[in-house]
């Protein structure tokens, strides 16, 4: 039975991330922004996408920044302030192995921008030699390395269910056919359990498609989200398929571009 596929689409992807927030230029990146939006709408439809308190926390609407060679150090002070509970951990000792300096003065004005855009620019500023990030686990907002939080003993596994992204409708003009054969075997039975009333010779033809549909989705994501991470391309990251859910171990920076906010237990 032929079947045809839909690849959903929606226009753009927003990402809060300092290290992973730049916009995509092509339009492969496009596709994978698409894919993203879609799977997150469908995780917030689940209740698995609301904003975590790190999230709001970043989220929150800064009305003026006016840096004017401001040190480092006292830049993450003003952020402590900022309302809401949340703790900040700076790992100095990380950082300043690799020549991050808490006195590097920062300069910076704004206005009307989300606190994520400011910790974006400020850690900009502060990482230039080696890129910084941040990572958030409960109401800990942890300051590093990006190449500490893309170390593989911080990669999360997650799963994404992918269903209608490469769902299927019937083509009708070439219906189902029906064995009467196994029709009459029911009907003559007195009550036994029915047979497949469906012929099924393309089924193994249907699980060939989906796996196929499915592997383009994870070969998209491994060419446009953090290239470098996946063992595809020489890093650690993995992505791999059970029929149409998608188990990726990557870092939580990779998540936040597939699908949004990751929220982490203690232990993980």
């Amino acid at each position: 039975m032929a079947k045809r596929w839909i690849l959903t689409t929606a226009i753009g992807m927003a990402a809060i991330a300092p290290v992973w927030g730049q916009t995509a230029q092509t339009s492969g990146q496009s596709s994978a922004a698409d894919l993203g939006r879609s799977i997150r709408e469908r995780q917030s439809l689940r209740g698995l996408g609301q904003p975590s308190q790190i999230q709001k926390w970043l989220n929150q609407n800064v009305e003026s920044v006016s840096f004017d060679e401001e040190l480092f150090e006292d830049v993450i002070r003003w952020l402590r302030e900022r309302p809401g509970e949340v703790n900040i951990v700076v790992e100095w000792n990380v950082m300043e192995g690799l020549g991050v300096d808490r006195e590097m003065p920062i300069t910076l004005e704004l206005k009307n921008v989300p606190l994520s855009k400011v910790l974006q620019l400020v850690l900009k500023q502060a990482g230039v030699d080696v890129p910084l990030g941040y990572r958030g686990e409960e109401n800990i907002l942890t300051i590093t390395l990006e190449e500490e939080l893309n170390a593989p003993r911080n990669f999360v596994i997650r799963t994404y269910q992918v269903t209608d992204l490469v769902r299927t409708f019937i083509n009708f003009d070439n219906p189902p056919s029906i064995r009467l054969s196994n029709l009459q075997q029911t009907t003559s039975g007195g009550g036994a359990a029915s047979s497949n009333l469906f012929a099924d010779d393309d089924d193994d033809e249907q699980d060939e498609e989906l796996e196929e549909r499915v592997q383009a989705i994870i070969d998209m994501l491994v060419e446009t989200i953090e290239p470098e991470t996946w063992s595809q391309n020489g890093g650690q990251g993995t992505a791999t398929a059970v029929r149409d859910v998608i188990i990726i171990n990557n870092s939580i920076a990779v998540h936040e571009k597939i699908g949004g906010a990751v929220r982490l237990r203690p232990g993980r």
